[in-house]
């Protein structure tokens, strides 16, 4: 997994080895919307990877928003995934993702 931010003078560039997908994973208990326990299943992948949501992308089968899709057929990235990261917040994001923590505080100390 490859996970770095560039800074190419007031352009910084941040690329992640999986999907923003991968962000969601910071609070799985906002997946209780969907039922079925799908909260609970987000939950187990998140703590078989270490509880480390960034590192949730070992192939192209099993990327995160196709394990949400294992766990919710009717996911759709955009308006779900809006919701979800909105539900989430930015802040728990930063707290759990340090890469994307750091990213995003170079952004804000420009």
């Amino acid at each position: 997994m490859i996970i770095r931010s560039e800074n190419y003078g007031r352009r910084i560039f941040w690329e992640a080895g999986s999907q923003n997908e991968s962000l969601l994973y910071s609070e799985p208990n906002v997946f209780c919307l969907f039922g079925n326990s799908t909260d609970k299943q987000i939950q187990k992948i998140k703590e078989g990877f270490n509880n480390n949501p960034e590192t949730i992308n070992n192939s192209t089968e099993t990327s995160p928003s196709k394990r949400i899709l294992d766990c919710v057929a009717s996911y759709s990235k955009v308006s779900d995934g809006i919701k979800l990261a909105k539900d989430i917040g930015i802040e728990k994001m930063m707290q759990e993702c340090k890469h994307f923590r750091e990213w995003i505080d170079k952004i804000r100390g420009l």
